[in-house]
């Protein structure tokens, strides 16, 4: 209730049903121009003139609407509206006179403890149009608007060397490799550049020294190299394992073990004397 009392004591209503108002839309444009030439006013003046603006009645009209509502148009004048059209149309909008869509303009002084005030209320809304779309202040202005629309917008910033420090650069991955470290079921590595076939069978005997039975998953780990050159040189010199205690591994083949990497052969069964 306390709330209710005393924004009712802040907001003035007694000019509300009396004053009437246009509510004038202008293009964005005239709206800089306008902008320009308002803060080139000195303080306590209105500043100078940006434009100026004719209506015409028709008192012969036959719709009475024509009679009430004139031919309004709008010319600028001032020096901030050189790169822009000069003439200007505006054309009256319908305004619905129900009271739940009513507009009102306000206003706030200050210097009286911020009052509200309710100035009046809008009669009539207004679109500002150029009378001319061929004039060619507007057409430059399209063709900006265009132009600016179509740009992407990038933006450059400077990093101080602390901060560039703290960035990693990332390593473009190819559609092939995304696949096989998707199918690996692991994180992207840094890989090596793609081995002759010699030095990767090199590289494959040293591994199959170190331990006869590998999985194409550790052996990808350990070589880094592509999935598919790893296969290809690996059906030449190894075999894969389907069954056995051994299956989904690759061993050597035969002919290229060495005494490395060759099992050592069982010992022989001990004889046993004979007894006649």
């Amino acid at each position: 209730m306390s709330e209710k009392k005393s924004l009712k004591d802040k907001l003035d209503v007694k000019k509300a049903d009396i004053s009437r108002y246009w509510l004038v839309k202008v293009p964005s444009f005239v709206k800089n121009a306008w902008q320009n030439s308002a803060s080139r006013a000195e303080e306590g003046t209105f500043g100078p003139q940006f434009g100026k603006m004719k209506l015409t009645f028709d008192p012969c009209a036959q719709d009475s609407r024509q009679r009430e509502l004139p031919d309004a148009c709008l010319s600028l004048t001032s020096q901030e509206a050189a790169d822009i059209p000069k003439d200007y149309d505006l054309k009256f909008q319908a305004v619905e006179a129900t009271q739940q869509n009513a507009m009102y303009v306000f206003s706030q002084d200050p210097y009286a403890g911020n009052k509200l005030t309710v100035e009046g209320k809008v009669q009539h809304k207004l679109d500002c149009r150029p009378q001319s779309m061929e004039d060619a202040t507007y057409n430059k202005i399209s063709k900006d608007r265009i132009n600016d629309a179509n740009k992407k917008a990038r933006t450059l910033a400077m990093l101080e060397l602390r901060d560039a420090k703290k960035m990693k650069m990332l390593k473009p991955v190819s559609t092939s490799e995304k696949r096989s470290v998707k199918a690996l079921g692991r994180q992207p590595e840094e890989r090596r550049a793609r081995l002759g076939k010699e030095e990767l069978q090199d590289e494959l005997f040293s591994l199959f020294e170190r331990q006869s039975y590998w999985s194409f998953k550790q052996l990808v780990m350990e070589t880094h190299q592509p999935a598919v050159w790893l296969k290809e040189v690996l059906q030449e010199v190894c075999r894969f394992n389907k069954r056995g205690p051994y299956a989904d591994k690759w061993e050597v083949k035969p002919e290229y073990r060495h005494s490395k990497t060759a099992e050592a052969p069982a010992p022989p069964p001990t004889k046993r004397p004979k007894f006649f």
